[in-house]
């Protein structure tokens, strides 16, 4: 078995088990937002047609993020050798992840859109989310075989320097490259709790979240909690702040702690629009 059929077979197991969970997650949200929305008297609403593609786009660009960490893990745990067609394979095995998700979302969205009148269950630009979240994705990819070749090149011979703080980065020399790895400080953590503790407080005033209020309000409690952990899960606590801040970053009275919980989760390597 070759070295990416290894990392593709194990990240498979790992993914199919994370989409499944996310699939019952998914129900009962879709669930819990029509049940409110139905006795409102909005549920053939187009605000209510607007409020489950919102949901079904953060749950595309939430399983992108499962396959990409999912294969990132496997590939380090198999030695994170760094070989000349290992980009386009990663990239090539997480554009399939993406794709399936997105033709299976897309039914789900064509299935809730039948609830609505047909001005009401138009695309709207769903499509959209697939073409950028491929796109970030794909930087992603060569950012992350970047950093392991940068890796392999200072461990075949040349200069290593270590920096505790914040950092850009260091140039030695006129053929030198720069390489950063950045690990989470007490201060990280810390600013991570406060600024879930922002959103909480901005989300405890927000009206129009009803439907998922409480449960973004879980998982910033659960967030906390892995935060306050003697091991926190970085994977998971990747994929909890991701949730929360993609749940954010439209309501206007969570603007100022959709910025701090950005600002935030720099040190974990999660930029935020």
């Amino acid at each position: 078995m070759s070295d990416f059929n290894a990392i593709r077979d194990r990240a498979k197991k790992l993914i199919i088990v994370q989409f499944e969970e996310r699939n019952h997650l998914l129900k009962q949200e879709l669930d819990k937002a029509k049940g409110d929305a139905a006795a409102r008297g909005l549920l053939r609403s187009g605000p209510m047609m607007g409020f489950v593609r919102s949901i079904v786009a953060r749950e595309l660009e939430l399983r992108s993020v499962i396959a990409w960490e999912s294969l990132v893990r496997v590939h380090k745990t198999l030695g994170a050798r760094v070989y000349p067609s290992l980009r386009d394979e990663l990239t090539n095995e997480l554009n399939g992840y993406i794709r399936e998700q997105y033709s299976s979302l897309s039914r789900v969205v064509e299935r809730e859109a039948n609830l609505a009148p047909e001005s009401l269950s138009s695309d709207h630009g769903w499509k959209k989310n697939f073409d950028h979240i491929k796109k970030k994705h794909d930087i992603e990819v060569q950012l992350y075989v970047d950093s392991l070749q940068v890796e392999a090149g200072q461990a075949t011979g040349g200069a290593s320097y270590n920096f505790y703080g914040n950092v850009g980065a260091v140039q030695t020399g006129p053929y030198a490259s720069a390489n950063v790895v950045q690990r989470l400080s007490p201060e990280d953590y810390q600013a991570l709790i406060n600024a879930l503790e922002l959103v909480r407080t901005s989300l405890d005033i927000v009206q129009n979240l009803n439907p998922q209020k409480d449960d973004l309000l879980q998982i910033v409690d659960e967030s906390v909690s892995e935060l306050k952990g003697d091991n926190p899960n970085s994977t998971k606590i990747k994929t909890l702040l991701y949730t929360v801040a993609a749940s954010i970053q439209t309501v206007a009275s969570a603007k100022p702690a959709y910025e701090t919980l950005k600002s935030a989760l720099l040190p974990l390597g999660i930029t935020l629009p």
